[in-house]
């Protein structure tokens, strides 16, 4: 499970880095190829940062993903 995903999300995902001008917005994508998972935006204010949020996305893409699930259901009961 986990781990399939895991390889499937590193093949699949998407990270692009767009310059607004001396700011920087990093839009990244969880997919499978068929299912778009997540996909969201973060603001950075220099070029450093903006690669910084890529690589560790990159690195693990399952892990944004299960903070974020995690995040929305915290208090479900």
């Amino acid at each position: 499970g986990r781990i399939i995903a895991k390889e499937t999300f590193k093949r699949e995902n998407e990270v692009v880095i767009v310059n607004n001008g001396g700011t920087y917005t990093v839009n990244m994508r969880i997919t499978d190829g068929k299912t778009e998972y997540l996909k969201f935006s973060l603001y950075a204010p220099t070029i450093e940062q903006a690669n910084t949020i890529k690589e560790r996305f990159l690195t693990d893409p399952v892990k944004f993903y299960d903070t974020v699930i995690e995040a929305i259901f915290a208090n479900e009961e």
